[in-house]
């Protein structure tokens, strides 16, 4: 259900099964967020671990699902967030209002940026 619901969004989640002693691994990966990975202990059950990671990561989730129909910049926006990790939210604003002045996003897809900040980053 939830790979289903955050396909639609334009994840791609896909699972890394245990090899050796490295544990399993559940990544999710979009072209706005970059890669986020979820190791799986497997001494303990699985369904508790990725609920926590959900919920950790629901803001950037809702992010992506609430983008605009129309980005024809994605790639560079998702660039731009990835590389802000650890960047403050008013830092990520700076860079798309320049972005949009100098007519390389457009309003909808700087208003998103502003608002989504960095990739998988807490609100601040």
């Amino acid at each position: 259900m939830l790979r289903a619901r955050l396909s639609a969004q334009g994840w791609t989640v896909t699972l890394r099964p245990r090899t050796g002693t490295a544990w399993p691994r559940i990544n999710f990966e979009h072209e706005l967020s970059g890669e986020m990975g979820l190791l799986i202990n497997p001494s303990e059950d699985v369904a508790p671990q990725v609920e926590g990671f959900v919920r950790d990561s629901t803001a950037e989730f809702d992010a992506v699902g609430h983008r605009p129909p129309d980005m024809p910049h994605a790639a560079l926006i998702g660039d731009l967030r990835k590389r802000a990790h650890g960047w403050e939210r008013r830092q990520i604003h700076v860079v798309a209002v320049m972005l949009l002045k100098h007519g390389v996003l457009s309003e909808a897809e700087a208003r998103w940026m502003s608002e989504a900040g960095p990739a998988f980053q807490a609100t601040q």
